[in-house]
């Protein structure tokens, strides 16, 4: 499965998916849209976006009577670093030292912070 195929829109209807703690329905993830995102899409909007995911793999679907529920088909873990690795590539061309960079400096990085980061490294380097 590639992970680079999901638009903005769909990633945002994923999302509300995803952080569910069980199997959500349509007005579900129209809630979690608007109170989230501030998006009040139509209904006929948020199921489109529903049926890609499906077709694309990264969301089950199952009826019970009239209603649709929707769970992530995808390790989470996988699409995650999958993602990072993608915006590190475009926006760093792979160099992972230029993206702490960036995230230090829009974040505000505190002591305990950079810390943090260099106990990270040297974990990433034990292995």
């Amino acid at each position: 499965m590639l992970f680079s195929d999901i638009t903005d829109c769909e990633m945002l209807v994923y999302r509300c998916i995803q952080e569910a703690d069980k199997e959500i329905g349509l007005v579900g993830i129209m809630d979690e849209l608007e109170k989230k995102y501030q998006k009040d899409w139509k209904r006929s909007t948020v199921c489109t976006f529903i049926a890609h995911l499906i077709e694309k793999g990264y969301v089950n679907g199952r009826r019970e009577g009239r209603v649709f529920y929707y769970s992530s088909a995808i390790n989470d873990k996988k699409f995650l670093e999958a993602q990072v690795k993608q915006f590190m590539n475009f926006w760093f061309d792979g160099s992972l030292e230029e993206l702490v960079q960036y995230a230090c400096l829009a974040k505000g990085i505190s002591k305990k912070n950079a810390a943090e980061i260099v106990a990270a490294v040297k974990e990433l380097e034990k292995k």
